[in-house]
């Protein structure tokens, strides 16, 4: 009897618009998409469980993303995303919409990345 496994197999989600930002890359600002990866685990190419998920804000026009990792960061991020996806829906109104998003992004705290210091 053999199995076969393997690793690798990734989906990726899109959760719609998030945060206007200029890229540093192509210089266009938009509004930055927030992508989840998730790779799994595959027992005879089945899917079986996920070994790794992140998150990151990808530029619509170049698709350059950056790697997020605070949580709370990420919440908020979604947040933005379904109001942004309402007000596509017309389910807000753009007044709504422009008070619910100033509130949502002074909760964002800027991304820092802690680096391991020696003493």
């Amino acid at each position: 009897m053999f199995f076969i496994f393997g690793w690798g197999h990734r989906n990726v989600k899109n959760f719609g618009q998030t945060l206007v930002q200029k890229c540093p890359i192509c210089s266009h600002t938009s509004h930055y998409s927030l992508v989840r990866t998730r790779d799994w685990f595959t027992l005879f190419f089945i899917p079986i469980f996920p070994y790794e998920t992140k998150y990151y804000l990808e530029c619509p026009i170049c698709k350059n993303a950056f790697e997020l990792e605070n949580e709370d960061n990420i919440e908020k991020l979604k947040e933005i995303a379904e109001l942004i996806e309402k007000f596509d829906n017309k389910e807000v109104t753009k007044k709504e919409l422009n008070k619910q998003y100033k509130v949502l992004v002074k909760e964002i705290k800027p991304e820092t990345k802690e680096e391991d210091e020696e003493d």
